[in-house]
């Protein structure tokens, strides 16, 4: 039998408050981050991707952190036999940033997911390797999937931009919050995730970006044997 995922747990972010960044064609002088920029909650991002040259920079001074950015965190638990979940052998798949930006009058939702690794195992100052996503392929223990994605806002929300970055990396500095009584999930609207990343997607496509971000989504699922 195939291994089943099924969604138990969802938190909805609020979608408020917006942005705004640069919608101008590519260049190639955008400074790039090459140190986090702390542990108050920011986004910071400059480079080019999928046609875009952007400039992002949102600060905790705005006091808007849960509206304008958010973290979800996503669970994978096993069931044992008899149904019930088994937490010790449970993981945390990936965490996805979220946003609401505004490139040249156009409101975006951003998510941009760190995948297929269990960050929550990482010491601060740890440098995870972005490999390019090979479906059915695993990244080793020391390396992860990068995807960009953005969205329409308002109505039904279409993704209308998805592409993975091919190389880079991400130093994670913070990954903190206090897991429940199972001993594995932290809950929605606690702890932080923060770091600084390189990534690549092409020759002409790159980010640079630091972050520290609240956590206020954290889902579960269940994987079936």
């Amino acid at each position: 039998m195939n291994p089943q995922l099924s969604k138990r747990s969802v938190t909805t972010p609020i979608l408020a408050g917006l942005v705004v960044i640069c919608g101008c064609a590519p260049t190639d002088d955008h400074e790039a981050l090459t140190s986090w920029r702390g542990d108050d909650v920011h986004f910071i991002a400059n480079g080019n991707i999928g046609g875009d040259s952007l400039e992002i920079e949102h600060t905790e001074g705005d006091a808007l952190e849960s509206s304008r950015l958010w973290c979800e965190r996503e669970y994978i638990v096993p069931l044992d036999a008899d149904g019930s979940r088994d937490y010790v052998s449970g993981y945390l798949d990936e965490f996805k940033l979220g946003g609401i930006f505004s490139i040249a009058g156009e409101e975006r939702r951003l998510e941009l997911e760190f995948k297929r690794h269990d960050f929550r195992l990482d010491a601060p100052g740890t440098t995870i390797k972005i490999v390019p996503r090979v479906e059915n392929q695993t990244p080793a223990n020391d390396e992860f999937w990068l995807e960009w994605e953005w969205h329409t806002v308002g109505g039904e929300s279409a993704k209308f931009f998805e592409q993975s970055a091919v190389t880079g990396h991400f130093e994670i500095q913070r990954f903190s919050g206090q897991p429940g009584d199972d001993g594995l999930v932290i809950p929605s609207g606690e702890g932080k995730i923060g770091g600084v990343v390189a990534a690549t997607w092409s020759a002409t496509e790159t980010i640079s970006l630091s972050f520290t971000v609240p956590c206020t989504i954290t889902k579960i699922y269940e994987l079936a044997q």
